[in-house]
Parts: structure tokens; C-alpha cells; sequence
């Protein structure tokens, strides 16, 4: 994914178009697939943490990232080395793309994002935090119902036009959450 190929974990064959046209699109720069992989709902503290077991790109790393090797628990396989480092601070989007068979839907919002106030020793991956700028309890309400999906795209890149303009050009319905 650092050399710009898409990816969509699990055969999620929508994201990982989605990612490769993102990452054209921003040029490569700081668009990587995610994954909601937990939500922290202490008052004060409202956030998502994005995270998945092998396949975050780098170019979010806002650490260098290390190469480790921790067992998977999945699949009986050998344990396999992963990269993990802490994501990067600053506005983003994060983006999906829902598949409704009478037709596609593509669903963002803006978000902060920012470094886990802890460190994570018990999720030894990639890890990127953020919250919807409208809020966690709105973003996440309207992300569900909109029918928005756990695997998306974030990026630091590419913008809320660029993405209604994206969404204009492939014919898409869009559904922007602010």
C-alpha cells in the first residue's frame, strides 16, 4: 500500500478500489486503509481507534515504524511480523463506500485525529485515533445510518470537494457528514 496499491481487508473488494482511487487522487500522500477497530466512550474523551492486524500503510506513522512479530490467534497459522507505530495528528476524512445492490454509496466525514493519550501494549499493530468533527455520538448515529461500513479510507490528503467531485464523476450517491 506504501507504493499505492489498494487494499480491502477480508475481500472487501469495494475498499480496496476505493483506496487505490484515493490514493491516486491525493498522489500516495497519507491515504491509507483503516478499520473502526474500537470506540472510547469516556465522557471528555469520545474517539475512534482505527487499527487492523497487518495491513495499515506507513505513511501515517507519525513514530518510525517497527517490524514485530506477535502471534495472530486466527487462521493456525505461523506468527507473523507486523509494522506498528502510532498514527499521525491533524484533519482528515474518513471514507466509505457502501454497496446497496441498486446502487453504491459513498459516506465520509471530517475528522480530528490524534495520538492515543495511553500507549497500547496489548494491540501491538498500526493504530490511528480520531473523531468525527461533528462529534462521536452524531458522526457514529449518522455513519449507521447511512449504512457506512467498518473498513474505510483515511487520509490527510485529499478533501471534503475532492471527494463530492469523486462522488459526481463515478455517478455515486454521496452522503456527507458534518
Amino acid at each position: 500500500m506504501r507504493d499505492g496499491y489498494g487494499f480491502g481487508a477480508e475481500g472487501d473488494w469495494k475498499i480496496a478500489a476505493l483506496t487505490r482511487l484515493l490514493k491516486v487522487l491525493s498522489h500516495n500522500d497519507r491515504t491509507v486503509f483503516m478499520e473502526d477497530y474500537t470506540l472510547d466512550l469516556r465522557k471528555g474523551h469520545e474517539a475512534i481507534l482505527g487499527a487492523h492486524m497487518l495491513e495499515v500503510d506507513p505513511t501515517i506513522a507519525s513514530d518510525k515504524p517497527r517490524v514485530e512479530v506477535h502471534p495472530l490467534g486466527i487462521g493456525g497459522k505461523d506468527d507473523p511480523a507486523r509494522l506498528v507505530f502510532t498514527g499521525a495528528e491533524g484533519d482528515a476524512v474518513d471514507v466509505t463506500l457502501a454497496d446497496f445492490r441498486n446502487g453504491m454509496k459513498m459516506i465520509y466525514y471530517p475528522v480530528d485525529c490524534r495520538k492515543p493519550e495511553a500507549e497500547t501494549p496489548h494491540l501491538p499493530v498500526a493504530k490511528q485515533l480520531w473523531t468525527p468533527k461533528c462529534g462521536l455520538k452524531k458522526g457514529s448515529a449518522e455513519w449507521i445510518k447511512a449504512g457506512g461500513e467498518h473498513h474505510t479510507v483515511l487520509s490527510f490528503a485529499v478533501s471534503c470537494q475532492q471527494l463530492r467531485d469523486l462522488a459526481a464523476m463515478l455517478g455515486l450517491e454521496l452522503v456527507e457528514i458534518n
